[in-house]
């Protein structure tokens, strides 16, 4: 399985389980992915929006325990 194909596949899971579980309204992809500039480094880069009250501490801890 090439990199992108690899990237791609996780990028599917984490942004179906970020709407079922976070309800973001807004979900961003930026950097390498977004632009097809792949290369072995390449990560996954998100912007994730929400209203919300909470830190962006707590915000993060949310994100990062469901994604």
């Amino acid at each position: 399985m090439s990199r992108i194909e690899q990237l791609n596949r996780e990028l599917t899971r984490i942004v179906e389980v970020l709407i079922k579980e976070y309800q973001p309204e807004k979900i961003i992809l930026f950097g390498s992915l977004a632009t097809n500039q792949i290369n072995e480094w390449s990560d996954i880069d998100l912007i994730v929006i929400k209203d919300t009250d909470k830190s962006f501490y707590e915000r993060l801890e949310e994100v990062v325990k469901v994604a």
